[in-house]
């Protein structure tokens, strides 16, 4: 018995070594990180939110350096674009703090693996998606009403913000992921082009494009209500993918289910 108890010990002895180690987490760090998915997500989102404000702010004061060409083709052009460039800095903060708050929706998940990858997910991020393009459309909608007072231009933020607007334009169209969804599902069930002018249709709301305004001339108004208008239908557009999306997870679960342990299809789908 003396032997074995010295022969478990030299077998013990790396275990022994290893929680003696400072600093050694290591072990920890690798049982729990199925568990510290959504943690580690909502840390990448963190830091994403920063590069953003960074890149955005990068690509502005970049824009400094015609400022000169700027002001040679007209003062009103030069100080549109120095009021602009302040009004889309602005703009970064409350849009980045949609991206942590991504992070933040995710890392607060306690689902299953498989509910957090096909449903928090993809639901966190049409909403952020949402959200981002109705911010972005209605800080459009403030510039048209300040060009429409003033006839000085604010631009949109891709004409600012460069590369990082353009991702971020890409990104907004994820809002559309339950009417994606719905579309394939009914794939042959319908005009396939009705569907397409759907999305194209949805794609365009909320984008943060300018509309052509000038300068108190009341026939231009309705470009700029229609902009704000635009915001309402973003929203509402949002909350149905969201509503649909939810509805084909919640279908595709209970076909799981039932093929796992098929039953008469009576009960209703909650």
């Amino acid at each position: 018995m003396e032997i074995k108890k010295y022969l478990d010990q030299v077998m013990d002895l790396p275990k022994m070594v290893n929680e003696k180690l400072p600093m050694n987490h290591w072990n920890s760090c690798m049982n729990d990180s199925e568990k510290g998915i959504p943690g580690w997500i909502n840390t990448i989102l963190k830091i994403g939110a920063l590069a953003f404000v960074l890149g955005g702010l990068w690509s502005v004061l970049k824009g400094f350096e015609d400022i000169g060409d700027k002001f040679d083709s007209g003062a009103e052009y030069g100080i549109a674009f120095i009021l602009g460039s302040l009004f889309w800095i602005y703009v970064l903060f409350p849009v980045s703090n949609v991206i942590r708050g991504l992070g933040e929706e995710i890392g607060s998940s306690s689902s299953n693996m498989i509910e957090f990858l096909f449903k928090d997910i993809p639901v966190a991020i049409i909403r952020a998606a949402g959200y981002i393009a109705a911010l972005l459309g209605l800080f459009v909608a403030i510039a048209m009403t300040f060009q429409w007072l003033t006839s000085l231009n604010l631009g949109d933020s891709s004409s600012y913000w460069g590369n990082i607007g353009m991702m971020l334009s890409g990104f907004t169209e994820s809002s559309n992921i339950g009417i994606m969804v719905l579309g394939g599902f009914l794939d042959g069930a319908l005009d396939m082009e009705m569907m397409y002018m759907m999305e194209d249709m949805m794609s365009g709301l909320g984008g943060g494009m300018m509309g052509y305004v000038e300068w108190f001339n009341f026939e231009t108004l309705p470009v700029v209500i229609l902009a704000y208008l635009q915001v309402i239908v973003t929203l509402i557009l949002l909350f149905v993918n969201i509503i649909i999306y939810k509805w084909f997870y919640t279908l595709a679960t209970t076909f799981v289910n039932w093929i796992s342990g098929p039953y008469l299809p009576f009960k209703s789908l909650k």
